[in-house]
């Protein structure tokens, strides 16, 4: 398993209140998909983009916290259906902690399996 991308969630209460500021002011035009709980914008001229997430819909969906073996054990049922590739995204502003932890703790692992 290799990383190919890595995209931070911004976890915000409500996406169609936010949604504003980053399609207007930050020029973020292009709505990728909005599904209610997830969405993402795109800017058509730079091709930077943001996802939006709000915690109410997935804290009962995604592994989150510090601990690794929460993650490892989310992974899992990927890992045992054959998955090479799977992507993870940060939903907290702690972005550069999960990054660096998934380098140190996660990661190793995952390349073990």
């Amino acid at each position: 398993m290799h990383v190919i991308r890595i995209m931070a969630d911004l976890r915000v209460p409500d996406i169609e209140a936010a949604k504003g500021f980053y399609t207007d002011y930050l020029g973020l035009r292009d709505e990728e998909f909005n599904l209610g709980w997830v969405a993402r914008y795109t800017s058509p001229d730079t091709g930077a983009n943001v996802q939006l997430v709000t915690r109410d819909a997935t804290a009962e969906s995604v592994a989150a916290g510090p601990d690794p073996k929460a993650h490892l054990e989310a992974f899992q049922p990927y890992l045992d259906a054959g998955f090479d590739e799977i992507y993870v995204a940060n939903m907290g502003p702690e972005y550069a902690d999960m990054i660096r932890d998934y380098g140190r703790e996660v990661l190793p692992e995952l390349r073990r399996r």
